[in-house]
């Protein structure tokens, strides 16, 4: 992790936390809990927030932290506790992968949630293609400039897109610029924060051409 820390900008983890409900029951952790004499549920969280300030005393660089898009029950499913993990976080990412984006109110709800809960910049991960996937698998193009605005204007700092590869993120790029009526749509969907993510939209044009 060092050595990553020292070759790079930083350190984004992901899945540093219990899987959900119910883990882990190996027997090292049933040992540990049962030996800790705290509950449950305070064992994870102490466990995670244990690994984590592990971790930052290794990175020296930011460390951003992956998180499940639950903003309500996360420490009871995952052991996550935000104010905990913001003590040791320069950023958070919430992971909001979906193969389906029709419902964007749902994704903006999530998106405000998260920033007045989480006390670092919050990003958002948003889902374009994956291995294996066909065209009628993924989120339509539309769905994902409405999300991503909508989101946007909920006050997030910035947005990720997972693609299978470079030819998939090139491919949904000049598909975004070519949707010049929707574009100017959602011009109408906010301040400040929806134009930057309009306007960096536009910017593909100069390297989908």
């Amino acid at each position: 992790m060092e050595d990553v820390d020292r070759h790079s900008m930083g350190v984004w983890l992901n899945s540093q936390y219990f899987a959900d409900h119910g883990h882990c029951t190996c027997p090292r952790c049933k040992e540990l809990w049962e030996k800790s004499g705290v509950g449950w549920f305070e064992w994870r969280r102490r466990e995670v927030t244990n690994y984590i300030a592990q971790v930052r005393e290794r990175v020296k660089k930011d460390l951003v932290m992956c998180i499940q898009p639950d903003p309500i029950t996360a420490c009871e499913r995952y052991g996550v506790n935000f104010d905990d993990l913001a003590n040791y976080a320069d950023a958070f990412n919430v992971v909001m992968f979906s193969k389906n984006y029709a419902t964007p109110w749902y994704w903006e709800m999530l998106a405000r949630g998260f920033k007045k809960l989480l006390k670092k910049p919050v990003y958002i991960s948003l889902y374009v293609s994956g291995p294996g996937d066909s065209a009628k698998d993924v989120p339509s193009v539309s769905d994902l400039l409405t999300v991503s605005v909508r989101c946007a204007r909920a006050g997030i700092d910035g947005i990720l897109y997972l693609a299978n590869g470079i030819g998939e993120i090139r491919d949904f790029q000049k598909a975004a610029v070519d949707k010049v009526e929707l574009r100017k749509r959602l011009q109408s969907y906010g301040g400040q924060n929806v134009q930057e993510v309009l306007s960096l939209v536009k910017n593909w044009e100069k390297i989908v051409e």
